[in-house]
């Protein structure tokens, strides 16, 4: 699988994995999660707008799925919104509650000021 993985910069202090899925391998988990029966086209569709990207092929993948293959969105953060907009109201809260304190948070305090101040956040 070295086809799958691009390392720009290697050697350097800046060193990043570029982490892309090769277009066989998404063609292959398209087919293998929607079933060969999906269309060339559909195939197509989805492996070129994920431009390799795992996170945007599973959620594209997951669209189509459910239905939704003619809504597609273009931008993987389009793709976070309309999966939060699915949410119930109070988890959307919750969610942007949390949001503000970064990636450690305390569960009691997130509720706590989403209870108080819920106005805050919607």
């Amino acid at each position: 699988m070295s086809n799958s993985l691009d390392v720009s910069d290697r050697g350097t202090d800046n060193a990043r994995a570029k982490m892309r899925v090769a277009p066989k391998t998404s063609e292959q988990l398209v087919r293998q999660v929607l079933g060969d029966a999906v269309p060339p086209e559909t195939v197509n569709r989805l492996v070129s707008r994920s431009r390799g990207h795992a996170f945007s092929l599973e959620e594209l993948i997951r669209a189509v799925a459910e239905g939704r293959g003619d809504t597609l969105p273009e931008a993987v953060a389009a793709m976070v919104q309309a999966w939060i907009d699915r949410f119930e109201p109070d988890a959307r809260r919750l969610l942007r509650t949390a949001s503000i304190f970064g990636e450690v948070f305390s569960k009691r305090e997130t509720i706590r000021r989403c209870r108080n101040k819920s106005e805050w956040f919607r």
